[in-house]
């Protein structure tokens, strides 16, 4: 298990990291060793249970077959199965006795690094999904855009607290509907384009 931490650790990208986290979760498992955020670590990986988790209850009685084909990108009915199973064995869903879903209201506790490890694998696939949106979709189905300006650090601080407030109200949204019947995916990006002009500055 230390050996796999410490190459963990040690791995330059996300993508090399993968190896070594699955083999601490196998070693874990093995020797009944908990780690305390596998869960979210697991939700977060890819798309597929955080898209099943909202779709789940808004098709009451649906087969994963059936909510397999609903889902834009591609998913096996045994897959939707194996994360009906996971997010309801880790409390992200509840099963009724008629057999529907609910979302619950479970709180999962997770290590930093794992946790970023986690978002930044799920990140680059919702990211690679976006692109891909351009040519999937139609205009009226899908909003991209972007836009080109120069900052200092304190134009970025503001920013980002105004992208932090509209994230904030666009989550809000969807409580304020009775009945959902599509689920997207909302990306912002904040990034440089090229380095510090004046360096000394800051110091």
């Amino acid at each position: 298990m230390f050996k796999a931490l410490v190459n963990f650790c040690n791995a330059k990208d996300d993508e090399s990291k993968m190896p070594y986290w699955k083999e601490m979760r196998r070693i874990a498992l093995e020797y009944k060793v908990r780690v305390v955020d596998k869960e979210a670590v697991e939700y977060f990986d890819g798309w597929k249970n955080q898209v099943v988790r909202e779709l789940a209850p808004m098709m009451p009685g649906a087969t994963p077959g059936q909510i397999a084909k609903t889902c834009c990108n591609e998913i096996t009915a045994a897959e939707v199965s194996k994360s009906l199973e996971f997010l309801t064995k880790a409390g992200f869903l509840k099963k009724g006795a008629d057999g529907s879903y609910r979302q619950t209201e479970k709180n999962v506790a997770a290590s930093k690094e794992g946790m970023a490890y986690a978002v930044h694998a799920m990140q680059h696939k919702m990211l690679q999904l976006a692109d891909e949106s351009i040519e999937r979709f139609e205009p009226q189905e899908r909003s991209v855009s972007s836009v080109t300006f120069t900052v200092n650090r304190e134009c970025y601080e503001r920013i980002v607290q105004e992208i932090d407030s509209f994230r904030r109200k666009i989550a809000a949204m969807p409580s304020e509907i009775e009945k959902a019947d599509q689920i997207y995916h909302l990306n912002m990006q904040l990034f440089p384009l090229t380095w510090k002009l004046n360096k000394d500055e800051d110091k």
